[in-house]
């Protein structure tokens, strides 16, 4: 099991949205549905055809983060989302795959997730 670290949006626009439909989230909803790529070079070659203009070093970084989200995060992780709307950490239990599925305008890439009740200080961190 790994204990990953999500967000859901640049200002947590997509918190509310991730929590009500039970799924963590990346951003970049430009990109196709993911579970098709299957090496990092095509995914770096896709994003870079969706967002132009970017440095070799940050499409290597963020086609990390989004090979991650669609291919290594596994069914039992646990994410930790920290929430930019209250302060606080949502903690949860992967129980889903990844998923192209629109849930609402800016949620696409997704995977199921049972949140914990609790909202955790950051001091608790």
């Amino acid at each position: 099991m790994t204990f990953w670290l999500v967000r859901a949006g640049r200002h947590g626009e997509e918190e509310a949205g991730a929590i009500k439909n039970n799924v963590i989230t990346i951003g970049w909803n430009e990109l196709p549905d993911l579970s098709k790529i299957d090496s990092k070079d095509k995914l770096k070659t896709i994003y870079n055809e969706a967002y132009s203009g970017n440095s070799k070093k940050h499409v290597a970084q963020v086609a990390g983060q989004i090979w991650n989200f669609a291919k290594e995060i596994s069914k039992g992780d646990l994410v930790a989302l920290p929430l930019k709307t209250t302060g606080g950490i949502k903690i949860g239990e992967v129980d889903g795959d990844y998923q192209f599925k629109e849930i609402q305008d800016d949620i696409k890439h997704i995977r199921g997730v049972k949140w914990s009740e609790t909202v955790f200080p950051r001091s608790a961190f």
